[in-house]
């Protein structure tokens, strides 16, 4: 009696003891699981954190390109700009030595200096006034080799036709001064507008040139907080790693207590399935026996079972 007596109080504490580590157990699965959600949670926060910094390092380094492309654009626009006033200012400086040229020559014509003096092929290569020095100079050379004795008419002639080639003269170097003026006009105009263009362009550029700088370093700080925020995944990750090769090492159990857990579960596992099969046995005899019916259980003894007999087809 009292063997039994010992058994059932180490049972008891045994009991205690059971109990005592399943609320340890629970605890410590709560307390793994909590860890786990938190590293989740952080580690899904930082990737998608770092996804994001890559996809703004990404946009910038784009609009910094699209940028670089304009100002590139705009200089090669504004070199365009400066070789074409260039070419007006030189344009412009030919024309006015022209015109200047000819209002000299107009002016000296008109103080009565000898026409001849208008004749200068270096300065009238395009042969304007070629064909009026000719007939000028023709008149001149027969007013020379004729006679002193001329008729009145006929030096009322050589007038007439030395005012016609005269005033032929001054037509001609109205109309080049007045084509002189419109293309001064217009070179002077294409000018204004090149300068303009070159203004806006100016400002353009430096507008550019101020965004590829913003751009440049708005690059640089997004670099350094995505490199912030890698390394801190990387710490967590590491960190994660250490954990779970903590718990990993910490339930590992010894060869011999491994071999017993395991033949035990091999021996509760065979119990459980002769357990359900027993289960199954059982509730098979129940049916039958609901199947019966009452007046089927008054002949029978306790515990026994009796099925009736057949009965031969008369």
């Amino acid at each position: 009696m009292r063997e039994e007596e010992v058994t059932i109080e180490e049972s008891y504490d045994l009991d205690s003891d059971v109990a005592g580590l399943k609320k340890e157990e629970e605890k410590a699965i709560n307390e793994f699981q909590r860890i786990i959600d938190a590293f989740n949670r952080i580690l899904t926060f930082k990737k998608k954190n770092r996804e994001i910094l890559e996809k703004r390092v990404n946009e910038s380094t784009q609009n910094r390109f699209d940028t670089f492309e304009k100002l590139k654009k705009v200089t090669r626009n504004m070199e365009t700009y400066q070789k074409n006033i260039k070419n007006t200012e030189e344009n412009l400086e030919e024309i006015g030595n022209k015109e200047a040229w000819l209002k000299e020559k107009y002016n000296e014509i008109l103080r009565g200096k000898s026409i001849h003096l208008l004749s200068d092929p270096e300065r009238d290569g395009n042969g304007l006034f070629s064909d009026i020095f000719y007939d000028i100079f023709e008149t001149d050379i027969k007013l020379q080799t004729s006679s002193n004795q001329v008729g009145r008419d006929m030096l009322e002639n050589r007038r007439n036709d030395f005012m016609s080639r005269l005033n032929k003269l001054f037509n001609r170097l109205d109309s080049e001064l007045l084509d002189i003026e419109k293309e001064k006009n217009r070179l002077q105009k294409i000018d204004t507008e090149i300068r303009q263009k070159m203004e806006k362009g100016e400002m353009q550029r430096a507008l550019l040139q101020k965004n590829y700088s913003v751009f440049t370093e708005d690059i640089r700080r997004k670099k350094e907080e995505l490199e912030a925020s890698i390394r801190g995944e990387k710490v967590l990750v590491e960190e994660y790693n250490k954990i779970l090769s903590k718990i990993i090492s910490a339930i590992e159990i010894s060869q011999e207590v491994d071999n017993m857990l395991f033949s035990l579960l091999s021996k509760v596992d065979e119990e459980h399935k002769v357990s359900e099969e027993r289960d199954k046995i059982d509730i098979i005899q129940e049916d039958d026996i609901l199947l019966k019916g009452p007046s089927s259980l008054d002949n029978t003894r306790p515990g026994v079972i009796e099925f009736p007999q057949a009965v031969a087809p008369k």
